[in-house]
């Protein structure tokens, strides 16, 4: 699913919302009938693993880095 999304939009995948009906969610919907964005995108959290998440979305590194940060 993660190869769809990038597919869709052409870009990184933090890069593809741009507006309301460009958001992932949408661009997913179009395309594959029964997304369902909770149980779909933790799934695809969990095929692609977070190493791999984290090296694709520089954005959503530094997120966790900071919140991991807070931790005792």
């Amino acid at each position: 699913m993660t190869r769809l999304v990038e597919s869709i939009a052409g870009l990184a995948p933090e890069k593809i919302n741009d507006g309301e009906n460009t958001a992932p969610k949408k661009r997913l919907k179009n395309h594959l009938r029964n997304y369902h964005e909770i149980h779909d995108g933790v799934e695809v959290v969990r095929r692609a693993g977070l190493p791999t998440l984290r090296q694709r979305c520089p954005r959503f590194d530094r997120w966790l880095t900071r919140l991991e940060s807070l931790a005792p």
